[in-house]
């Protein structure tokens, strides 16, 4: 089962800003070699690499955030959790995840495996409850805690 990931404002933000940024850069660049070509201005190799860099690298990182919006979504299948943030992978089996945490309060859900090491997930807070469920039904041994507004905490197995 498939869950989108739910990028927070920040995120969106730093986002977005990188993408003017490199249409920004990409064009500077661009009108700096369409002023040289036209000043018939012998440019040395060197500028000539700074100005194919200039505009090559924001294409690149247009793609990857491009790609950051199409390709990010958590997968469980029967035997791994797959989490995928752009051209980002990560793979963990389900036999590792050992708790699931989910704050009420601040709206997070946190994993926790076997060695010890963690992952934020970042789902919309409606879909904590089928992740959740997902999970412990491919791992019958994964320990839930929920953190509730009243900040009592209940503990399911």
């Amino acid at each position: 089962m498939k869950f989108k990931y739910k990028f927070s404002i920040t995120i969106l933000i730093i986002i977005i800003a990188a993408f003017f940024l490199s249409a920004a850069c990409f064009t500077l660049n661009l009108i700096k070699l369409i002023n040289n070509s036209k000043m018939s201005i012998i440019l040395t190799v060197s500028e000539y690499i700074s100005i194919g860099l200039g505009m090559l690298l924001p294409i690149i990182l247009t793609a990857i955030i491009i790609g950051v919006f199409i390709d990010s979504k958590y997968t469980v299948t029967d035997k791994y959790l797959y989490i995928n943030w752009g051209i980002l992978k990560d793979k963990h089996l389900l036999e590792d995840v050992t708790d699931i945490e989910v704050n009420n309060v601040n709206r997070k859900m946190i994993i926790k495996f076997k060695d010890e090491s963690a992952a934020y997930i970042a789902v919309s807070p409606s879909d904590f409850k089928n992740f959740s469920t997902e999970l412990m039904k491919k791992n019958k041994n994964i320990f839930y805690t929920e953190q509730s507004e009243n900040g009592k905490g209940n503990l399911k197995k």
